[in-house]
């Protein structure tokens, strides 16, 4: 592995276990319309897309009366809600940002939620001295797994992609990282154990062990 400058973690899944939130958020807003979407079947279609891709993706297959501009607001109204209550770091996130602050790497969030959603996390974890920057999926052409997202914050951070860990726990967003010329260790979550992660660099079973897996 080359020389790591700075560390770039995707944020649902990884960061916070929120995979079961988006999920909860999307069918509360498709139930309405007399719609259910199954936690295998999300699981199984969504896990690493940006909500802009599975909103259209689920107007199209529930036939809703709605855009998929509307189902993202309406999801993203409700899980901020959620969000206010249920925020809690996954093991070993915060003291892996201390020691990466303390040893001069920069930071950055790359996720597909909304810029909107990561300001409400990054808030919530209270880790904004620890994070120099974060990118949303709504600010790049295309969501993972295309490196769009990866490539951006590595340019705001200033750093060569081939000096950039990323660290994921979705195969799509695997994928990402590794087609942006980045080194790639997989944390897979609760709803990604079990799938294929033969493209990463590494995996590992919690971010805690991220820290010496860093060392030359």
């Amino acid at each position: 592995m080359k020389k790591i400058k700075a560390v770039l973690f995707d944020m649902d899944g990884l960061m916070i276990d929120s995979e079961p939130l988006h999920y909860q958020a999307f069918n509360k807003v498709i139930e309405k319309y007399g719609k259910h979407l199954t936690e295998e079947e999300n699981n199984q279609r969504y896990i690493g897309l940006s909500d802009e891709d599975e909103a259209r993706d689920m107007v199209v297959r529930f036939n809703l009366p709605i855009s998929s501009q509307e189902l993202v607001q309406q999801k993203q109204v409700i899980l901020r809600q959620i969000f206010k209550n249920q925020v809690f770091p996954q093991p070993g996130l915060l003291d892996l940002l201390k020691k990466l602050d303390d040893d001069d790497y920069k930071t950055a969030i790359a996720s597909s939620s909304s810029l909107e959603v990561i300001k409400t996390i990054i808030d919530g974890l209270k880790i904004s001295a620890l994070i120099d920057e974060y990118v949303s999926a709504q600010q790049v052409e295309k969501g993972k797994p295309a490196p769009d997202i990866y490539l951006l914050a590595a340019k705001k951070l200033g750093v060569n992609p081939s000096g950039c860990l990323v660290l994921e726990d979705a195969p799509r967003g695997v994928e990402a990282g590794k087609s942006a010329g980045m080194s790639v260790f997989a944390i897979p979550s609760s709803a990604t154990k079990g799938e294929d992660f033969r493209m990463a660099d590494k995996v590992l079973s919690s971010l805690s062990e991220v820290y010496e897996e860093l060392k030359p």
